[in-house]
């Protein structure tokens, strides 16, 4: 079953902060929102956290988009 946009974002957002708590909320949610027109492409929005974050270990001289920009 396909998750409504918003519980899908919530639950990606909240694995982005459970994995990474150097996070701000805002960022999880902006990270986890700019992924949702790629959902159909992982099974669960867990998975598209995860996969996001594993490819910030790839170059860790590279900081990852939420901790490149300002949301204020």
């Amino acid at each position: 079953m396909e998750l409504p946009k918003l519980q899908w974002i919530r639950r990606c957002a909240q694995r982005f902060l459970d994995t990474n708590p150097w996070l701000d909320a805002d960022q999880a949610i902006t990270l986890a929102a700019g992924l949702w027109p790629l959902a159909d492409e992982w099974r669960s929005p867990e998975e598209a956290a995860d996969t996001e974050a594993a490819a910030w270990e790839d170059d860790p001289d590279e900081p990852p988009p939420a901790a490149r920009r300002t949301l204020h």
